[in-house]
C-alpha cells in the first residue's frame, strides 16, 4: 500500500525561506566574515553571533575597570563596582561584563557616559561624607588566555596584576562642579 506524500502548504515554504533567509544566512555570514550583515539592525547583531562559527578563538578577555579622580590631574582611584554587580548573569560573568561588551566600541559613548553619571551618584549614596568624583574612567584590562585554559573557574585578575602596555583608557568622562 502507497501512502501519499503530504504536500507543503504555501505558508510552510514562506517559514521555511524566512527562517533561511532571516536566520541562517546572516548567521553564517557573520560567523565566517567575522563582520555584522550588511544593513541589519544593531539590536539584531548580537542574536546572530555564534562562538562555534568563528575560525579562531581570541587571545585575550576583556576585564573592565572603573575609577574615580576627586583632584583635577590627581590619581585615579579604582572604585570597586562588585558590590552593585553580584549576580553572574552570563556564566562567570556579571552584568557589567555585558555591558562593557555592548558599549565598548565608540557607538557606546553615551550609554557609558550615563553608566559613569550612575556611578558618580552610586559613591554619593555610597560615602555621603566625601565630596563626589571630578571624573570617572573606564578602564579595559587585556587579559592573556592560556592555551592549556585556567584552573578550576575563571576569576578576573586583580587590577594591579597588569603591565600598562595591556591597559587602555576606553573613555574619560569629568563632571562640572
Amino acid at each position: 500500500m502507497q501512502t501519499k506524500k503530504p504536500i507543503p502548504s504555501a505558508f510552510d515554504v514562506f517559514l521555511c525561506l524566512l527562517f533561511i533567509g532571516m536566520w541562517l544566512i546572516p548567521l553564517a555570514y557573520m560567523g565566517l566574515v567575522n563582520k555584522p550583515f550588511p544593513y541589519m539592525p544593531r539590536g539584531l547583531v548580537h542574536l546572530h553571533n555564534a562562538s562555534a562559527l568563528f575560525t579562531h578563538s581570541v587571545s585575550y578577555w576583556p576585564q573592565y575597570y572603573v575609577q574615580l579622580q576627586f583632584e583635577p590631574d590627581g590619581p585615579w582611584v579604582l572604585f570597586d563596582v562588585s558590590r552593585d554587580f553580584r549576580m553572574p548573569s552570563f556564566g562567570y560573568r556579571t552584568r557589567l561584563h555585558r555591558f562593557f561588551e555592548i558599549f565598548r566600541a565608540d557607538f557606546g559613548f553615551h550609554g557609558r557616559a550615563e553608566f559613569a553619571a550612575w556611578v558618580r551618584k552610586r559613591y554619593g549614596e555610597l560615602y555621603p561624607s566625601k565630596p563626589l568624583p571630578l571624573a570617572v574612567r573606564f578602564v579595559t584590562a587585556k587579559n592573556a588566555l592560556k592555551k592549556e585554559g585556567f584552573p578550576g573557574h575563571w576569576r578576573d585578575k586583580p587590577f594591579e596584576s597588569f603591565s600598562p602596555r595591556d591597559l587602555f583608557v576606553t573613555s574619560t568622562h569629568p563632571f562640572a562642579e
